[in-house]
């Protein structure tokens, strides 16, 4: 009997530091990540694990492209686009290539701060 009550403690305990760890990583980050995905489209957005892979306060780096030349890159807000998306998209691991922190040092990281106030 003690045996199985020591097994279900330490399966109980186990769960709680599990769980615990998915919540550390869900809210404590504001800093600012860029998503690079398989289809060539880089996100910025704070970045959560918890209870999936998500990015929120989205924005989308697009590269405008005409005959002659390549314009300067404009930073959209993914919830300004015209079908009014949520603030908030699901990453699929699979289909990125590759995920980082924008340093506070960083231009676009204050550009990404002075949009939000």
């Amino acid at each position: 009997m003690s045996k199985i009550f020591f097994l279900l403690f330490s399966l109980f305990l186990l769960t709680v530091v599990i769980f615990s760890f998915f919540l550390f990583f869900s809210f404590s980050s504001n800093s600012y990540y860029a998503v690079y995905t398989t289809n060539g489209d880089i996100y910025f957005g704070k970045l959560s694990y918890f209870p999936r892979l998500s990015l929120s306060d989205v924005y989308l780096l697009q590269i405008p492209k005409t005959a002659e030349k390549i314009s300067p890159p404009v930073l959209l807000h993914f919830s300004d686009a015209v079908w009014g998306p949520e603030d908030k998209i699901y990453l699929n691991e699979e289909n990125i290539v590759w995920k980082a922190k924008v340093s506070d040092k960083n231009k676009l990281f204050s550009l990404l701060i002075n949009q939000n106030q």
